[in-house]
C-alpha cells in the first residue's frame, strides 16, 4: 500500500501481490494491522478503506507534527462551482450533464470536462434517454479527497417543504418570535 501511494489498493490488487494467502485470509489480516494501528497511539500511521482501496495515512494527532516538515500543503483545488457540479453528481448519481444544467439552471460542460480531467468523476455509461448522454458518477479519488468510504457517508440533503414554506415580509418589525 505504501508502494501505491495516494491512490492505496484494493483487496484484489494486494492478492495479486501476495498471491499466497488467500484473499479473506489477506481481507482479515489487513484489518487486524488496522484495528493494531489504530490501537497504538505511540505508532504515527493508520490505514483506511475509501470507496474500497486502502491506503496508509498519516494520524490525525499528528498531523500537525508532520506539516512542520512537510512543505506541501493541501489547497483545495475546487472552485465552487465545481464543488457544486461535484455535489450534484455524489447526491444524484447516476447524473447526466442535462440534470446538473436543469439543477444549476446554467450550462456545466467545462466544469463537468474540468472533473473528469482532475478525475473526480467517471463515466459509467449512457441513459436510455434521446441522445444517449452519459452518466457520470464520482471516482475513487472523489473518496480520498473527502476522506469518506461511501455516498453513504455524505452528509444528509435538508429537503425543503413548500407547503410548510410562510412567505413573510422581511423588514416587518413584528418578525421575531414572541417567545422571546
Amino acid at each position: 500500500m505504501y508502494v501505491a501511494g495516494r491512490n492505496g489498493m484494493t483487496l484484489q490488487e494486494l492478492n495479486k501481490i501476495i498471491p499466497k494467502i488467500h484473499q479473506d485470509q489477506l481481507f482479515k489480516e489487513l484489518e487486524e494491522m488496522i484495528y493494531s494501528y489504530d490501537q497504538n497511539l505511540n505508532f504515527g500511521l493508520t490505514i483506511k478503506n475509501y470507496g474500497g482501496r486502502y491506503k496508509i495515512l498519516t494520524k490525525a494527532a499528528v498531523k500537525k507534527d508532520m506539516q512542520r516538515y512537510v512543505s506541501e500543503r493541501f489547497k483545495n483545488p475546487l472552485n465552487k462551482s465545481l464543488m457544486e457540479v461535484l455535489a450534484i453528481v455524489a447526491y444524484n448519481q447516476p447524473c447526466t450533464r442535462v440534470r446538473i444544467n436543469e439543477i444549476r439552471g446554467v450550462d456545466s460542460l467545462s466544469l463537468v470536462d474540468n472533473l473528469l480531467e482532475k478525475g473526480l468523476i467517471v463515466e459509467v455509461g449512457r441513459a436510455d434517454t434521446p441522445g444517449r448522454p452519459f452518466l457520470y458518477n464520482v471516482s475513487e479519488k472523489f473518496f480520498d479527497l473527502f476522506g469518506i468510504e461511501s455516498i453513504d457517508d455524505l452528509p444528509q440533503i435538508k429537503h425543503f417543504d413548500p407547503d410548510s414554506y410562510q412567505e413573510g415580509n422581511f423588514f416587518d418589525s413584528n418578525r421575531y418570535d414572541e417567545n422571546e
